[in-house]
């Protein structure tokens, strides 16, 4: 056997479930009572023909403790084109797979696929209808332990499972690191992709949310970080502290996984020698860009990374030349096509030292990041950038002083957050507690 699975349920004292899996020599199992994600470990064999044995000897042992194999109550599985369609949002694929879960113990989740896939037919009526099922099984749908920390999450529902998921803390809230297994183990995040921090939580610093998040088995494919989703523009105002951040060192043991990582926080380290072997997005955005942050990322190993850049509020205290290295080095071991300086002043200086190595880009992204008086510096980088898409965001004077010189000009808005949307979760926990049914994304 390649591998095993097994469901288990047993109703004396309570309801509850035991679940085991095998993939090649781990063992995962499950528990907990019925209806609810339960609680997970793993255990590393020799070999996967020990881990098969191991696992046979343990369903043996719940059978005589009164557990009844429960093959029904499992939900469909599916295989990996089958997947990989559901995730690229066909339709068809999806209407196919909720008949599935309509007939097993998951008919509440196909119900609801069923209702967004009529919303997303664009049937009249089917939004609300989706937004009012949603609320009234939203604890089932979510299992007990997320429903339960409901006011620090925000999920993005697409085909009755949540894509994004947003975790947040606040002074009277458990901490971010607290969150994160209700959230990684909640049946909605079965097809989870991205996962964002929104604040500091009560510790004040992202470290140790980190560390828990590195133990806990991660969904599938789940690949996307986003450390610091909040509303920068509300930070300001109030003079909130920036989540602090030692360094990604924490994140080596699922470096594997990640494809993009964006972190928005007060760090001024990276790590040394950290390895990301699959990671395609890289985007920071410290308080400061420190000599030091520039120094680790010349360690970096990311063969893959294709998109990159920094967002900050003032440029380098000791200058771009430590900064403009990291960046050819990219140029040169990796597949970096964009540069992103969304937002990060002084990002035309930055330009500027580089010089021909920008020929190398398809893209550069500096949507809110070009003052009037860089408009004519940028103007004399066009020959060694007329070549690219020049992202300049919805900065009207911009566009029209750049003129003729660049003909791949982007003035189209950039993927940025609006700081109303961006507050939204937060008004959410503070003034709606009873508002937690998020967004139904049509």
């Amino acid at each position: 056997m390649a591998g095993m699975e097994k469901l288990l349920q047993a109703t004396h004292p309570e309801p509850k479930f035991w679940a085991i899996s095998v993939i090649g020599s781990t063992i995962t199992l499950r528990t907990g009572p019925l209806h609810t994600p339960g609680t997970s470990r793993t255990i590393e064999c020799k070999s996967p023909q020990a881990a098969l044995t191991t696992a046979e000897a343990l369903v043996a042992q719940r059978l005589k403790d009164g557990f009844r194999v429960a093959e029904a109550a499992q939900t469909p599985a599916a295989d990996r084109a089958t997947e990989a369609a559901l995730l690229e949002d066909d339709v068809d694929a999806w209407a196919v797979f909720a008949d599935s879960l309509l007939e097993s113990a998951e008919s509440v989740r196909g119900e609801f696929i069923a209702l967004q896939i009529r919303a997303a037919r664009r049937e009249r009526g089917a939004i609300g209808k989706a937004k009012a099922y949603l609320k009234e099984h939203f604890d089932a749908l979510v299992g007990a332990p997320l429903a339960a920390c409901h006011n620090q999450t925000f999920l993005d529902w697409r085909f009755g499972y949540a894509r994004t998921v947003r975790v947040w803390s606040g002074p009277h809230a458990a901490p971010i690191s607290e969150v994160l297994e209700a959230v990684l183990q909640s049946p909605a995040c079965r097809f989870l992709q991205k996962l964002e921090f929104g604040s500091p939580g009560n510790e004040g610093r992202y470290d140790l949310s980190l560390r828990t998040l590195a133990k806990l088995p991660w969904p599938t494919h789940l690949d996307s970080l986003f450390l610091g989703n909040f509303d920068v523009v509300a930070a300001r105002i109030t003079g909130s502290a920036w989540p602090r951040l030692e360094s990604l060192l924490a994140l080596a043991p699922v470096a594997d996984r990640l494809r993009s990582l964006e972190v928005r926080a007060a760090f001024n380290t990276f790590g040394k020698g950290l390895a990301l072997p699959k990671l395609e997005r890289l985007v920071l955005m410290p308080t400061a860009l420190d000599a030091r942050l520039a120094s680790d990322l010349l360690t970096l190993e990311a063969p893959l990374l294709q998109e990159a850049g920094f967002g900050c509020d003032a440029p380098p205290r000791a200058g771009w030349e430590g900064y403009a290295r990291v960046v050819r080095q990219w140029l040169a071991l990796t597949k970096l096509k964009k540069l992103v300086l969304r937002e990060q002043r002084g990002a035309v200086q930055l330009l500027e030292h580089l010089g021909d190595d920008l020929k190398r880009l398809d893209a550069v992204d500096l949507s809110g990041a070009v003052r009037v008086e860089e408009i004519d510096a940028l103007r004399s980088l066009a020959p060694v950038l007329k070549h690219a898409t020049l992202m300049v965001g919805d900065a009207v004077t911009v566009a029209k002083r750049l003129g003729s010189e660049y003909p791949r000009l982007d003035t189209s808005e950039t993927e940025v957050k609006s700081p109303k949307a961006m507050k939204r979760p937060v008004r959410r926990a503070r003034d709606l507690p009873e508002d937690r049914y998020d967004e139904i994304v049509e």
